[in-house]
């Protein structure tokens, strides 16, 4: 009996032991299997903020793609000594404090540096661009503005000349660059009006002349030309230059009606005063040149005891 006890009590703990054995398998299966399902879901869960975080990145880089071509539009489209308007500055203020990588980050930066009056930074931002870039013909155009804003501060002829390599440039790489022809036109023009030299206003009026050619609907060219003529006509003491330049500046009075200062300027020089004085009317309405400025202007010296030019003076002080 004893012996029979014995054999059952170890018989029992074999069978627990196995019990406890294949419970211990199920156990580690079952963990095995979760464990299994966690590590899919984890992956799963990766993979979509993989997902995600590519389609943020490629997001990022479509915004960024159509920042830049926005702020290169406002570069382009917006006259050299033309405010911003708010929602352009706020667009190409973002090129402030970038790092730049590309041409084109350069020539913002640079942008940027002009529209806030920091021209050496400008230049240096601007020559950069270049290195990366040398056929970048807008930024050749831009590094012209800043150096002939310098050149008209300092009354510099070094600048002026620069300004004019730098607008020769552009025109090389873009034979059709309007702007930078016309503007290379303005620089030639001031250059001529202080060394007194009839070679660079006839010089200017090429560059103007140009100017129409490629576009003649550019109403600030045939303005600009017609008030390089009229300095070549005091310069050679002939009136047929006057009429010439008059023409230029009906021209541009047609194309853009803002452009009446010159045009009131030539039939002043003619001795047309009741066109010179109703045109200079329209410039003050339009508020483009001030009494001072007409005042200091000779083109007016032959009005200043006239009663009607006073009364229009006085009336627009």
């Amino acid at each position: 009996m004893e012996l029979m006890c014995d054999y059952l009590y170890i018989h029992l703990w074999s069978i627990i032991g196995i019990t406890i054995s294949l419970f211990g398998l199920i156990f580690a299966f079952m963990a095995n299997k979760n464990a299994k399902k966690a590590d899919k879901k984890a992956k799963d869960i990766l993979n979509k903020i993989s997902v995600d975080t590519n389609k943020i990145s490629v997001d990022t880089e479509i915004i960024k793609n159509r920042l830049e071509q926005r702020a290169l539009e406002i570069a382009k489209s917006t006259p050299s000594g033309v405010e911003l308007k708010p929602e352009d500055r706020k667009i190409i203020e973002n090129y402030e404090n970038i790092t730049p990588q590309t041409a084109k980050e350069w020539f913002l930066k640079g942008y940027a540096a002009y529209k806030n009056k920091d021209y050496d930074k400008a230049i240096e931002n601007y020559e950069k661009a270049t290195l990366l870039d040398s056929e970048f013909a807008v930024v050749f155009y831009n590094w012209g503005n800043v150096l002939l804003d310098l050149a008209e501060m300092k009354q510099d002829k070094t600048l002026f000349k620069q300004a004019n390599k730098k607008y020769e440039k552009a025109t090389q790489i873009n034979p059709e660059y309007v702007k930078s022809f016309n503007n290379w036109g303005l620089s030639l023009f001031y250059l001529a009006k202080m060394k007194q030299d009839k070679n660079l206003f006839e010089q200017a009026i090429k560059k103007y002349e140009r100017a129409t050619q490629i576009n003649p609907k550019h109403a600030s060219a045939f303005s600009n030309w017609g008030l390089a003529l009229f300095f070549l006509a005091k310069m050679k003491h002939d009136e047929n230059f006057i009429k010439e330049g008059l023409e230029k500046c009906k021209r541009a009075y047609k194309l853009n009606s803002k452009n009446s200062y010159n045009l009131s300027c030539g039939y002043a020089l003619l001795g047309e005063k009741r066109k010179a004085l109703h045109h200079l009317e329209e410039n003050f309405e339009n508020r483009q040149f001030d009494v001072d400025y007409v005042l200091n202007d000779e083109d007016w010296k032959n009005y200043l005891t006239d009663d009607d030019f006073i009364h229009l003076i006085n009336k627009y002080k």
